[in-house]
Formats: C-alpha cells, sequence, structure tokens
C-alpha cells in the first residue's frame, strides 16, 4: 500500500466513499493509545471526505499519536486528495 508520513493507506472503488482507520495492536499494546490516534486521524480526515475519489483504509504508525492535527491533514490531503 501508499505510505505517507504517518503510515499506509490502501484504496478501494467503493460506493460511496468510505474512511476506515485500522490501528493494530502492534501499534501500541493501551487501547486508550489506539483509540486516540483512530479519532484524531478520522477528525483530520473528516474536512476531506467530499474531495475524495476513493473508499481508503487507513494504518497508522504511533508517529502518528505524537503529530499535530494539521500536519495529519495536510499529509492525508497530499495522499489521499491528490492521488
Amino acid at each position: 500500500p501508499p505510505r505517507f508520513e504517518f503510515g499506509s493507506v490502501s484504496f478501494f472503488d467503493h460506493t460511496p466513499h468510505k474512511v476506515s482507520v485500522v490501528v493494530s495492536k502492534k501499534v501500541s499494546s493501551s487501547a486508550v493509545v489506539r483509540n486516540t490516534i483512530r479519532r484524531k486521524l478520522l477528525h483530520a480526515i473528516k474536512p476531506l471526505i467530499p474531495h475524495l475519489t476513493h473508499s481508503i483504509a487507513l494504518y497508522p504508525t504511533l508517529k502518528a499519536a505524537k503529530a499535530p492535527l494539521t500536519t495529519l491533514t495536510q499529509a492525508l490531503e497530499e495522499v489521499c486528495v491528490t492521488r
């Protein structure tokens, strides 16, 4: 799958366009940390959903937990919208 600064992305042909965030236990054994990453990425991609051309699945790394929201949004925009 294509990589972005905070993980990888898979694209699917599915209508309507959907977004999913999959945070593995390999990223963190703590459910609190995994859910924080999931919520943060969903919040970052929310304004980009109308511009998506495919459904996507995000597979973040632990680096996403510490990243600022604006940085996540920019990275997601580069990989998801400009594809």
